[in-house]
């Protein structure tokens, strides 16, 4: 009886010696492919398929906030931190900052609305913040919630 009990022991423990060394190979290969996938995320790198539309919108709204004088004098407002038009997963996201003109947002809204309907498959994120980009940039992180966000999005994106 006590042999049995000491195979029995021995068969055990040769059997945890086996499960260690396949733990000992299969972290570093699980370590690995976690790093190799994060890096190709990484050099992905921005969606542009939606460039000349990102670039078109970035001029018209532009022509909005000088028009209706969100920006000094009739300069660009490009560069003022006012809004961005930036790429975005199968489309542009566009932020607006301080834009407190309900007819600049509203022509904004409507822009988005004609862009997305004449260009298939692009969509769109409009978000509007009440304080300006300074402001927001002022703490580290922000927590700033938009005071409206309309996404417009295709079936199956």
């Amino acid at each position: 009886m006590l042999e049995n009990d000491i195979a029995k022991a021995r068969s055990f423990k040769c059997g945890c010696v086996k499960i260690c060394q396949v733990i000992r190979y299969l972290i570093p290969a699980i370590a690995f492919y976690l790093f190799v996938s994060w890096l190709l995320h990484v050099m992905k790198g921005e969606d542009r398929t939606f460039e000349k539309q990102r670039l078109d919108i970035a001029e018209k709204i532009d022509r909005i906030v000088v028009g209706k004088k969100i920006c000094p004098g009739n300069t660009s407002c490009r560069g003022r931190n006012v809004f961005f038009v930036s790429p975005y997963p199968d489309g542009i996201s566009i932020q607006t900052y301080g834009i407190n003109s309900t007819e600049a947002l509203g022509e904004i809204a409507n822009l988005a609305v004609e862009e997305f309907m004449s260009n298939r498959g692009m969509n769109i994120i409009l978000s509007a913040y009440s304080i300006s980009k300074e402001e927001e940039m002022k703490s580290f992180i922000s927590f700033v919630d938009p005071f409206y966000k309309i996404e417009f999005k295709r079936e199956g994106n």
